[in-house]
């Protein structure tokens, strides 16, 4: 049996606890309930990263989740160094990245 809050609020933090019953007695756990403010401009991430290993020409998708109370300004950087919005770019200094990491490792 399941206890669903949807969009909690400070007034939902507290002690809840599930009862269950039947002719032979009653068991009972409890959870605390703690509901933290979050700051309105700052972006919280959704999701966990996860590393990726892909043969070459496979095709990749990297996702990253997460929200924000305002407008996001998003940025992607490989190797320290931003990734402009054209793919045609990013497809040329990603070859240009690998083929060098590979005679570094060579």
């Amino acid at each position: 049996m399941y206890l669903n809050i949807s969009k909690a609020t400070m007034y939902e933090a507290g002690m809840y606890t599930c009862v269950i019953e039947n002719s032979l007695g009653n068991i009972n756990r409890s959870f605390q309930l703690i509901v933290q403010g979050r700051s309105l401009d700052r972006p919280v991430f959704i999701s966990k990263s996860t590393n990726l290993t892909r043969y070459e020409g496979d095709n990749v998708t990297f996702e990253c989740l997460f929200y924000s109370d305002s407008s996001p300004f998003i940025q992607w950087f490989v190797q320290r160094k931003k990734i402009k919005n054209d793919l045609e770019f990013l497809k040329v200094n990603l070859k240009f990245y690998f083929s060098n990491e590979l005679k570094q490792k060579n």
